[in-house]
C-alpha cells in the first residue's frame, strides 16, 4: 500500500493528471478557476497542489451543480468538482485503475480502459451462441445517487487499505454540491461528473458481478444497465427475485419500469442495439417502429454464417425505451478510437457519415471479415455538418449527429476542436452550451460555404492580450514588420509551388511568373510602408494566378484570373471554398490562443471583420489550398457537371455531393505531415497553423520578430 501512496504523491503522476484534466477541457468549478487560469502558472500550481495533499492541508470544495435536460422531459444532474479537485482525483485514478483492473470481473464493461459498450454487445452474442437465450434486462434506480457511503468505503478498503487515501475518497463523496438553495451535503450517493466516480461505481458493484458470475447464470453489465442470461425461462424467472434481493442488500433497487424478462426470439434492446435471434443492429430510440426484413447479423467465429432473420420484432422491443448507457471515453489516445461508434456490427445499409465530414473520413470496410466498422477516431478535430436537415444534440459527454432515418454518429465532446455548420443544420441548446463551456468554436456558413458568423465562449477572451493588440494597432513599425513577413511568406510559398509543379513541364509563362515574383520578393527589402507593401502583394498575385492556370492539365477546366465574389468558374469556386475552410481553421486557433481576430495588421477596412485571420492565413494559401485544387482537378476527381450555377448572380459552386469529396480531400491535406522549425518532429498542416498563431502571439507580447511559415520543397 505504501507503494501505491508513493506512486500517488509523485510530481510526474500529478503532471500526467493535470494533462488529462486539461485535455478534457471541462468547465470551472464553484471557485471559478478555469483550465486556462490554472495553466497560466501550472508548474507552481501542480507542485503546491501535490504538497497540500502530502501534508494533509488539501480540502476539496463542494461540486458545482449542472442540470442537463433529457429528451424525455426529465433532467440529469451533474456535479462538477473544481479543476484542482479533478487533478487530485485523476492522480489517484492513475494509480488505482491498474490495481483494480487486475481484480474487476470480465462481465463489467463501463469506465474501463480498452473496453466499450461494443465489447459488451459482443459478449452478449457469445453467451447467446452458447445457449443463454433467456434474458433479464434490467437497470438500477438512480444508481449513482443511491450508493451507500459506508458500504462503498468498506469495499474500497478491501482493495486499498490506506487511511489517507480512504479519507480523500470520503471527503470527495461527502463534500456536497452548491445549489441555488445553498450547499447540500449528501447522505448517500457519489457525484456524477467527478473523475473518481466511475471507478468507485465499479468497485461498488464488483461483488454483485462476482456473485452472479459464480452461479449458473451469466451477466453482462455496463454501469447500472445489465443483462442476466439463462438457458431456460424457469431459471430466469427465479433469477429476477435473486437479483432484486441482492441489490436490496446493497441499498439499491431494480428499476421496474425498465426491467423485463424476454428472449432473443422475442427481441430486446440494450446499449443502443437491437437483439433478435441471431441479428444484432443499432436501433433508433426516437422511432416507434423498426423495419422488418433485417439482414444484419453477427457471424459465428467459425467461417460458417447464420441464416438471416426475416421476422418482425416482438412488441417488447418496439415499446421498450432505449437504455443507452453513459459512454466511457477513457481509452488511450494511441488506440485510435475511444470505443465509440458501432464497431463490430454489420449495418443494414451504408451509414450517412460521409455526409458528416470529419477530420479523418470514416471508411466503411467491405470485405470478408465478419464485421464492418464505423469508428470515431480520437485524432479527429473538426466536424463539418453539410447535409441539410441534420440535427446535433448532446447526450452526456457526446455529441449525437443524426439526419433523417440514417444511423447516428456519436462523437466524444473532448475530441472536437471545431464545428462548421453549412446551411440548415439544427444544433440543440445543450450542444451550444457545451461548445461554450468547452471553448469549441462553432462557425456558421451558408449552404454554399460563405462565412456568416461564429460562436465562441467568453472564457477564450484574454483581456490582457487584447489590450496589447490594441496598443500595437497604433505601432506602425510593428504592423509593418509583421505584414512584411506575412507577405514575404506568401510570395515565397507561391513561388515554391510554381517551381515545384513546373520543374518537369518547363512552361514558359510559368517561368516568367516565377522570375517576376522573385523580383517582387527582392523589392520587399526596400519597401517602407504598408500601402506599397500591399501594392507588391497585388502585383505578385497578378503574376501568380495566370501561371497557376497554366499548370492545369485537365482539358475540361481552364483558369486565367482570380474572381472572388462570386466565383465565376469551377477553379475559382474551388479556391474560394478552400480559402473559406482555411480561414476557419486559422480563426479557431486565434480564438483558442486568447487573441482578438478583429485586430489585424496587413488587412484593414471600415467594417469590423476578422482581419487577423485574413493576415495569418496568407502564407498557407498556396501550400494547402492552391496545390490541393490543382491535384483534385488534374486527377479528374471532379467533372464540370459537379458544379452548379446560380442564375441570379452567375456564381459557380460545388454541388453538395462534390462538396463532401472536397472536404475529405481538404482534411487529408490538413493531416499531411510537414516540417516546422519550432519542432523537431513532423507536424500536420493544422498543427503548423497553430504554431504560426503562437509565433504571432509571442511576437505580439515580446520583442520577437514574426517569422512566416515556409513550405519546404
Amino acid at each position: 500500500m505504501n507503494d501505491i501512496a508513493s506512486k500517488f504523491i509523485d510530481i510526474n503522476n500529478f503532471q500526467r493528471a493535470w494533462e488529462k484534466v486539461a485535455d478534457k477541457r471541462g468547465c470551472a468549478g464553484i471557485d471559478g478557476e478555469t483550465i486556462s487560469h490554472f495553466a497560466g502558472n501550472q508548474t507552481v500550481n501542480i507542485y503546491q497542489l501535490m504538497n497540500s495533499v502530502a501534508d494533509g492541508s488539501y480540502q476539496p470544495l463542494p461540486c458545482k451543480q449542472v442540470i442537463i435536460p433529457k429528451k424525455n422531459g426529465t433532467q440529469r444532474e451533474l456535479k462538477i468538482p473544481t479543476v484542482r479537485d479533478r487533478i487530485v482525483q485523476q492522480a489517484l485514478l492513475n494509480v488505482l485503475s491498474p490495481v483494480m483492473e487486475e481484480k474487476f470481473s470480465s462481465v463489467s464493461f463501463a469506465y474501463r480502459p480498452n473496453l466499450s459498450y461494443i465489447n459488451a454487445v459482443e459478449k452478449i452474442a457469445d453467451w447467446r451462441d452458447m445457449g443463454y437465450v433467456w434474458v433479464l434486462d434490467a437497470d438500477i434506480v438512480k444508481f449513482f445517487d443511491n450508493i451507500d457511503h459506508h458500504r462503498l468505503l468498506k469495499e474500497v478498503r478491501l482493495h486499498l487499505d490506506h487511511p489517507g487515501i480512504l479519507c480523500l475518497i470520503k471527503s470527495w463523496i461527502s463534500v456536497g454540491v452548491e445549489t441555488r438553495e445553498g450547499i447540500i451535503l449528501p447522505q448517500k450517493g457519489i457525484p456524477q461528473g467527478a473523475v473518481i466516480s466511475p471507478i468507485l461505481a465499479n468497485i461498488y458493484l464488483h461483488e454483485f458481478d462476482e456473485i452472479i458470475s459464480a452461479s449458473d447464470l451469466k451477466i453482462v453489465r455496463y454501469a447500472d444497465d445489465f443483462l442476466v442470461l439463462s438457458t431456460s425461462q424457469e431459471r430466469i424467472l427465479t433469477a429476477k427475485l435473486e437479483v432484486i434481493n441482492l441489490l436490496d442488500s446493497m441499498g439499491l433497487e431494480i428499476n421496474t419500469e425498465k426491467t423485463q424478462i424476454t428472449s432473443f426470439e422475442r427481441g430486446f434492446r440494450f446499449l443502443g442495439h437491437g437483439f433478435l435471434e441471431n441479428a444484432i443492429f443499432p436501433v433508433d430510440a426516437n422511432k416507434t417502429k423498426l423495419k422488418s426484413g433485417i439482414d444484419s447479423h453477427r457471424e459465428e467465429k467459425t467461417t460458417s454464417r447464420n441464416k438471416t432473420s426475416k421476422k418482425k420484432l416482438s412488441e417488447p422491443l418496439l415499446e421498450e425505451e432505449d437504455s443507452l448507457a453513459l459512454v466511457e471515453t477513457s481509452t488511450s489516445i494511441n488506440n485510435g478510437f475511444a470505443g465509440l461508434g458501432y464497431e463490430n456490427i454489420r449495418y443494414l445499409h451504408k451509414p450517412y457519415f460521409a455526409e458528416t465530414i470529419t477530420e479523418k473520413p470514416i471508411e466503411i470496410e467491405e470485405d470478408d471479415s465478419p464485421f464492418q466498422k464505423n469508428i470515431w477516431n480520437q485524432e479527429m478535430a473538426a466536424i463539418y455538418l453539410i447535409e441539410q436537415g441534420t440535427n446535433i444534440y448532446k447526450d452526456y459527454q457526446r455529441f449525437i449527429i443524426h439526419v433523417s432515418e440514417k444511423p447516428k454518429l456519436e462523437v466524444p465532446i473532448r475530441d472536437v476542436q471545431q464545428i462548421l455548420v453549412f446551411g440548415n443544420i439544427q444544433l440543440s441548446t445543450p450542444v451550444l452550451q457545451a461548445c461554450l463551456q468547452e471553448q469549441i468554436p462553432v462557425v456558421f456558413l451558408s449552404q454554399s460555404g460563405k462565412y456568416q458568423g461564429h460562436l465562441w465562449s467568453e472564457e477564450s477572451i484574454h483581456l490582457d492580450n487584447q489590450l496589447v493588440q490594441v496598443e500595437r494597432r497604433n505601432d506602425d513599425l510593428f504592423r509593418f514588420s509583421v505584414s512584411r513577413n506575412v507577405v514575404l511568406g506568401k510570395l515565397l510559398n507561391s513561388k515554391q509551388l510554381l517551381m515545384r509543379l513546373n520543374r518537369r513541364r518547363k512552361i514558359e509563362d510559368v517561368e516568367r511568373a516565377i522570375y517576376g515574383i522573385n523580383q517582387d520578393i527582392d523589392a520587399l527589402n526596400y519597401v517602407d510602408n504598408l500601402d506599397t507593401l500591399r501594392g507588391y502583394e497585388g502585383i505578385a498575385a497578378a503574376r501568380y494566378f495566370p501561371a497557376f492556370g497554366k499548370l492545369i492539365t485537365n482539358p475540361k477546366f481552364s483558369f486565367s484570373q482570380r474572381f472572388r465574389q462570386p466565383p465565376t468558374d469551377e477553379i475559382n469556386s474551388l479556391l474560394s471554398f478552400g480559402y473559406t475552410l482555411l480561414f476557419n481553421n486559422v480563426l479557431s486557433f486565434i480564438i483558442v490562443e486568447g487573441l482578438s481576430p478583429y485586430i489585424g495588421n496587413f488587412h484593414y477596412g471600415d467594417r469590423q471583420k476578422t482581419y487577423l485571420a485574413f493576415d495569418l492565413m496568407e502564407e498557407f494559401r498556396s501550400p494547402i489550398v492552391d496545390s490541393l485544387v490543382l491535384t483534385i482537378i488534374n486527377k479528374s476527381l471532379f467533372k464540370p457537371q459537379d458544379f452548379d450555377v446560380v442564375a441570379t448572380t452567375g456564381g459557380v459552386y460545388l454541388s453538395q455531393t462534390a462538396r463532401r469529396v472536397f472536404l475529405r480531400q481538404f482534411e487529408s491535406r490538413m493531416n499531411e505531415e510537414i516540417s516546422h522549425p519550432d519542432l523537431i518532429s513532423q507536424v500536420t498542416y493544422r498543427h503548423a497553423i497553430q504554431l504560426q498563431v503562437r509565433r504571432y502571439k509571442r511576437c505580439l507580447l515580446s520583442d520577437n520578430i514574426y517569422e512566416s511559415f515556409l513550405r519546404a520543397d
